[in-house]
């Protein structure tokens, strides 16, 4: 009741030190075996069909706050379908000490029309709109940048909490331990004419050392050539995350990297900086959101050309965000090499933009004196019939 109390009252800084002097107790309901996983995802299935149905399970007036705990950030683009169930599961939390920000990616169906009507209801939405389509990487980073919470929840529009209890939970978890990340479990509901209304348990895209992994010299843990950062862990979602540093992570990006326009590999590229700077990382076995699929909320659209531009990018932060040691320059090198196997037939299709941008990004690791003479003539012999990349 404390937690409500406070919340209600709009007291920020009496809600920070009751969490930090153990006075409000906090779920411990994390799962260590297959029955407790079952248990919940029954549990989160009834949660599910809540939100999906649209209701509320206490209606109330909502009221925004200039200093909010908590930003939920949520980049939009065609969403009609699915939007407001994701916004339900937000509202039906049990913290509600928080701002909601969605980032419509100049949407062409009934998406903002929707968002509006939301606002209506919980003046706690935010709605910042594009101008043009920009795509996930620029929105997200907008819509972060505004945020006004000391955390920040960011999700895919097609993203639904897994329970009321999730997002106190796990901030919780985060203040009480200072953490600057804490990474959650995830579950799936399908949606599709193969799988109708099925839900799956996974784990994939999280790892209980994702900061171990991304800074080894913080212990001896072993960084396997085939489960290598930015490939199984490298999600945005299913994070809490330290607004502070996060902010700081798009800042060093940089306003003329995170403005490209790309439609896959932006959490390559954000979670590796992420990861970098962050001080502190917990992981909790708890299910925290379904990923929603369905026909109907499918928005994946493929490019070979923009798929390499955003390969061109992660190559362009790893070679800035690299340090000086052995897993470090084995990475680059691994990375290099598999990318440059791929990008070699289509090279020529490019746009001169992105040409020119991908032999900037070369020409930086070929002059980079951490990478031995060795790999960089193999990394020349790529390219040995593409002169202009080499001159």
């Amino acid at each position: 009741m404390i937690l409500f109390i406070l919340l209600a009252k709009g007291r920020y800084d009496e809600y920070i030190f009751s969490i930090k002097n153990n006075t409000i107790k906090y779920s411990n309901d994390f799962y260590v075996d297959e029955a407790d996983k079952k248990k919940a995802l029954r549990k989160g299935k009834k949660y599910f069909y809540i939100c999906k149905e649209d209701i509320l399970i206490k209606k109330q007036d909502y009221k925004k706050n200039d200093y909010p705990l908590i930003s939920v950030v949520i980049p939009v683009y065609n969403a009609e379908f699915k939007i407001k169930k994701e916004v339900r599961s937000i509202q039906n939390q049990n913290l509600s000490f928080l701002e909601i920000i969605l980032v419509n990616d100049y949407s062409t169906d009934k998406t903002v029309d929707i968002i509006k009507s939301l606002q209506k209801e919980d003046n706690r939405i935010i709605l910042i709109e594009n101008k043009e389509n920009k795509g996930i990487l620029y929105s997200r980073c907008i819509g972060t940048l505004e945020a006004k919470g000391k955390y920040i929840f960011p999700l895919d529009n097609d993203d639904l909490f897994f329970d009321k209890d999730v997002i106190s939970t796990i901030v919780n978890e985060a203040i009480k331990g200072e953490y600057d990340i804490v990474e959650f479990n995830y579950a799936e509901y399908y949606d599709l004419n193969f799988a109708p209304n099925k839900f799956i348990s996974t784990e994939f895209g999280n790892h209980t050392h994702n900061l171990i992994i991304n800074q080894p010299e913080l212990s001896q843990f072993p960084r396997k050539k085939n489960n290598s950062y930015g490939v199984y862990d490298c999600f945005l979602w299913a994070k809490c995350i330290n607004t502070k540093i996060y902010q700081e992570c798009i800042n060093k990006l940089g306003f003329h990297i995170y403005s490209k326009y790309i439609l896959r590999g932006e959490d390559f590229i954000m979670t590796f900086i992420l990861f970098r700077i962050a001080n502190s990382f917990k992981f909790i076995g708890k299910y925290g959101i379904f990923r929603y699929k369905s026909i109907k909320t499918a928005t994946f659209q493929s490019s070979v050309e923009l798929y390499l531009l955003s390969r061109i990018i992660y190559l362009d932060v790893i070679l800035k965000f690299t340090k000086k040691n052995h897993e470090d320059k084995l990475y680059v090198v691994y990375f290099s090499e598999s990318f440059f196997q791929e990008i070699k037939k289509d090279l020529n299709n490019m746009k001169n933009e992105n040409k020119i941008y991908f032999k900037k990004v070369f020409q930086k690791l070929i002059k980079d004196k951490y990478i031995d003479k060795k790999h960089k003539n193999k990394f020349i012999s790529f390219f040995n019939n593409y002169t202009w990349i080499l001159n």
